[in-house]
């Protein structure tokens, strides 16, 4: 009599995904059911085939996306399966010309979105854009279910209101319409560093209504960053520990500038009544080195020590 089988029996990977071990193979499909989750799907998957059926009779084929999945490090798999849901799901939800034309379909979709300047060089003239300052934009956008589109500079001109006006109704619908939290950043110098985060893609959008955020009149403007499009981050200068901020803010850019997803700008700014200035720093083998321009460094020698 054989000796009876105790533990779980190993689970067969189809041949489709044959290169993945069987503990591989199932966070594929885990990171999958949490894709289709996060839009309100649930997964149907002939395993044979390595296809899942969608709404509309379209087919999610996970064939090359498995073969992605095993080269990328695990801390990005997640985003890569979402990624690839995105795309997948966006060829059929973009706005048509018609829904466009609409004013009144268009303003409760507005947003405005913040883009690395450098890369988003190509398309700014033919967009709708506005330039807080040297290293990005903000760009309006219509958010779909599924998707963002960027609005044309044509479209925005039969729009009706204003380009000023379009940019304030997209502000106002990222503050209003997208869900965002507001907390502290603790950091080694034990100075107040604010954060807005948000999971959409308007969260580094907040910096251009920093005003609704700070703690009361900021006459000597606050140091701000926005790293990548889900970030924005501010210090409200008070005092003379700006300069402690100035270290670490630069460190926490970098750091959310790299880790992403969809990085903004490396850049450090002073926002004051409104208004954007960049303050140059350069990144050495310990530390940085600062270069602030002159109205900023004269605005330090005025401040109270604290």
């Amino acid at each position: 009599m054989a000796p009876p089988f105790f533990g779980k029996q190993r689970r067969v990977v189809p041949e489709w995904a044959a290169h993945m071990s069987p503990d591989e193979y199932d966070s594929l499909l885990g990171h999958v059911k949490a894709s289709l989750r996060k839009v309100g799907l649930a997964l149907q998957l002939d395993e044979t085939t390595g296809e899942a059926a969608l709404e509309s009779g379209r087919l999610w084929v996970l064939v090359t996306l498995a073969q992605t999945y095993s080269r990328t490090p695990e801390d990005r798999r997640a985003h890569l399966v979402d990624a690839n849901l995105r795309t997948l799901l966006d060829a059929n939800t973009k706005p048509t010309a018609e829904q466009l034309a609409d004013w009144e379909w268009v303003r409760p979709r507005l947003r405005v979105q913040l883009f690395d300047e450098l890369s988003f060089r190509e398309l700014a003239d033919l967009s709708a854009t506005t330039s807080p300052c040297r290293g990005f934009l903000g760009v309006l956008a219509v958010d779909m279910p599924r998707t963002v589109e960027t609005v044309s500079k044509s479209v925005a001109s039969r729009l009706g209101p204003t380009i000023d006006e379009l940019f304030a109704v997209g502000l106002s619908n990222v503050l209003e319409k997208e869900p965002w939290k507001l907390h502290s950043l603790d950091v080694a110098s034990g100075i107040g560093l604010s954060v807005v985060t948000s999971e959409s893609m308007f969260g580094a959008s907040h910096a251009l209504m920093l005003e609704r955020h700070l703690t009361g009149p900021a006459p000597y403007g606050a140091l701000v960053g926005v790293p990548n499009q889900h970030v924005a981050l501010f210090h409200e200068i008070r005092d003379m520990k700006v300069a402690l901020a100035v270290i670490d803010l630069i460190a926490v850019i970098r750091g959310f500038n790299r880790e992403g997803p969809r990085p903004v700008s490396q850049g450090l700014y002073w926002w004051r009544d409104g208004a954007f200035t960049e303050l140059p720093y350069r990144p050495l083998a310990e530390g940085v080195e600062f270069r602030p321009p002159l109205e900023f460094a004269q605005m330090i020698t005025s401040l109270p020590k604290g």
